[in-house]
């Protein structure tokens, strides 16, 4: 059987707050803590969640920007021969780094402001030493006009283009090497509605062209549900659920999950759902509560909550993290102990 492209084990990320004298770390930001996914080729996989819940840095993580503290990242961008990135050393990961790339949320902080688009989209073929001048230049050209913009636009600089325009820079310069991943941070957050939805077309219709898997991280459920194929929710650095889509969106299991979607707005100004609000804040990854992470703001908390750690358990496909589960008791079904458990 063909092994996923990208398989998530036990991935931990943690950050030294405070030190000793002797440099020794006293206390810990736990920044991601014990999550696990799969991603397979062709896949887009959406990863949501509020400020502060860890999908970024999962995101730099797997590209191997932040070392695990914890965990795995198995990379298999041919299909045969598996790559541990968490356990490679920087001679090693750079023949792995053409198939992996990132998309940033703000395009312009990403573009060097003194390069051309000539020479942005052409440092990642240059620094591979893909083709000869000529071969590069022809590429690039290929490249911004499959990113929907003119070929005249390659002696241009950065300021001279608009939010979306940089985008589609950004995503060119990410094509150039023909990866197999690429993790987008928020790529269409900064942009206005209506670039959104030209910039998600895009990446879609590159996704089914170069066959391209996407961890898409997001705020935004909407967009996430109109670009992903399956949805992994986190909250204060741990996975609390992930299934496809429609499993999500349609069936959430976690009580946070469910308070996501109530809260997002809806598209139908005659749709009048109760929305379910979350008071507090997430809590602060130096210092997260015992038990489950979300129980001070869980609304179907119970006691044991406070100090019993929930463990992933599989449902009809999906993994979900609450103890609500663990014990057979649903919150759509309150009395299928039997059901939940098998």
């Amino acid at each position: 059987m063909k092994p996923p492209l990208l398989s998530v084990k036990n991935l931990r990320v943690w950050f030294p707050k405070d030190v000793s004298f002797f440099g020794k770390p006293l206390t810990w930001v736990k920044a991601v803590d014990d999550v696990c996914f799969d991603l397979h080729e062709g896949e887009t996989l959406g990863l949501v969640g509020e400020s502060g819940s860890g999908k970024s840095t999962t995101g730099l993580a797997i590209l191997r920007s932040h070392r695990p503290r914890d965990g795995s990242v198995l990379f298999c961008p041919d299909g045969q021969r598996v790559h541990d990135l968490s356990k490679m050393e920087h001679r090693e990961l750079q023949p792995l780094r053409r198939h992996m790339q990132m998309i940033f949320q703000d395009p312009f902080a990403s573009l060097n402001p003194r390069m051309t688009v000539l020479q942005l989209v052409s440092e990642p073929l240059k620094v591979n030493h893909v083709g000869n001048a000529e071969q590069r230049k022809q590429r690039v050209r290929e490249l911004i006009v499959e990113a929907g913009l003119k070929a005249e636009f390659l002696n241009r600089y950065p300021h001279a283009f608009s939010g979306g325009q940089r985008q589609r820079i950004v995503i060119a310069r990410a094509l150039a090497l023909q990866p197999k991943l690429i993790v987008c941070d928020e790529p269409v957050s900064a942009l206005d509605v209506s670039v959104q939805a030209q910039i998600l077309n895009l990446m879609m219709s590159l996704k089914e062209k170069y066959g391209l898997s996407y961890v898409f991280v997001a705020h935004d459920l909407e967009v996430v549900r109109h670009i992903a194929d399956r949805v992994a929710v986190m909250y204060a650095g741990r996975l609390v659920e992930d299934g496809t889509k429609a499993q999500v969106f349609g069936n959430p299991l976690h009580p946070y999950t469910r308070a996501l979607l109530a809260s997002s707005p809806k598209p139908n100004p005659s749709h009048r759902a109760k929305r379910g609000i979350l008071h507090g804040e997430v809590p602060d990854p130096s210092n997260l509560p015992s038990g489950c992470v979300f129980h001070p703001r869980c609304p179907e908390a119970r006691p044991e909550c406070s100090h019993i750690v929930p463990a992933q358990t599989r449902i009809d496909g999906r993994n979900v993290r609450c103890l609500l589960y663990e014990s057979g008791r649903t919150l759509t079904d309150p009395a299928g102990a039997d059901k939940a458990a098998s």
